[in-house]
């Protein structure tokens, strides 16, 4: 840009007007051109100084890569650098918890039961922990105990996540040792929130969990791709390996189900019930997933009139996403 005269820094200016870019940077020397000339603000995007150096230019290239970053990305790469342990017996869900939290800087610890989340926090502090509710064997409120009694992690906050809670649950999670509540599916941005209330501003107020939607069950797909991506934090690639895993794990799931039907142990459904649900919360198919909430309502109620159809309404919905599943990878793939 030159820089003899006030007149011809205008001009200059004025043809800049008529460049067909969303984006213009300035290169100049002696004053800074828009310090005088505000009404080109709008129009320029950049000023630098002569002369155009290397390290200058890596500094637009740096900038555009920082615009290019979604909102949502952006609070992840601005989260502290903190230790959080995750707790679940489903590798699926601690695979999806991986994949939001890979381009943070959190050291991210995975355990697949109450016992293995104990032994970690024996010999690490945590500065999070995120525990599922109902595990098998030891469940997330007995483990919960168990870590308040060991020195290193003892105040560590804990969060309670479950798929399935009811207003009398959240209270119960926090008179059993919990310090919040998280519901399945668990959504990116309010883990962040959750992160940086417990971890960057301890004095803020509690955070508040988003309700759950009550839905028709009629008006639900079998397979939702958009919804698959968008709980995989919208990371194709993520959301078909987590639906790739499902499929394979569905089948053996339900004929377990079946089985505990036939001998009528009815905690065994329950519990097999509530892991598949929280499966579903990440893998986009909604109508599954509504079957096993309406099927844990009837448990938390006491009232299991009609479970037998439920049961195989849901046997019929799994054979019918395992259909849909294979048929769109496939489609994917080719």
């Amino acid at each position: 840009m030159p820089q003899d005269t006030s007149f011809e820094r205008v001009t200059f200016l004025e043809q800049s007007e008529h460049i067909n870019s969303k984006k213009i940077i300035i290169l100049y020397s002696g004053f800074m051109p828009l310090a005088q000339h505000e009404r080109f603000r709008s129009k320029v995007s950049r000023q630098m100084t002569l002369p155009f150096t290397l390290s200058k230019l890596r500094s637009i290239s740096n900038l555009q890569q920082r615009e290019n970053i979604s909102p949502i990305q952006r609070k992840l790469h601005n989260l502290p650098l903190l230790s959080v342990l995750a707790v679940d017996d489903m590798p699926i869900n601690l695979k999806l918890l991986t994949t939001f939290l890979k381009n943070s800087k959190i050291n991210l610890t995975t355990a697949n039961s109450g016992s293995a989340a104990i032994e970690q926090c024996k010999t690490k502090e945590f500065d999070l922990i995120l525990m599922d509710v109902q595990m098998p064997g030891m469940d997330g409120v007995q483990t919960t105990q168990h870590i308040r009694k060991i020195s290193r992690n003892m105040g560590t906050p804990i969060i309670a996540l479950t798929a399935h809670a009811f207003n009398e649950d959240k209270q119960r999670f926090l008179s059993s040792g919990f310090d919040d509540f998280l519901p399945k599916p668990i959504d990116v941005e309010y883990l962040i929130k959750v992160i940086e209330l417990w971890c960057k501003r301890p004095d803020s107020q509690t955070f508040s969990a988003p309700k759950v939607v009550s839905l028709d069950i009629a008006t639900l797909v079998s397979l939702d791709w958009e919804l698959a991506v968008k709980r995989a934090n919208y990371n194709e690639p993520a959301a078909r390996e987590l639906l790739s895993e499902f499929v394979i794990m569905l089948p053996t799931m339900i004929l377990d189900i079946k089985a505990y039907q036939e001998m009528s142990r009815l905690n065994s459904i329950h519990d097999d019930v509530h892991k598949l649900h929280g499966a579903c919360c990440y893998t986009g198919v909604p109508r599954l997933q509504r079957l096993c909430f309406e099927i844990e309502s009837q448990f938390k109620k006491d009232c299991l009139d009609g479970l037998e159809l439920h049961l195989n309404a849901l046997a019929e919905e799994a054979d019918r996403v395992v259909n849909d599943a294979q048929e769109w990878l496939n489609q994917s793939i080719d």
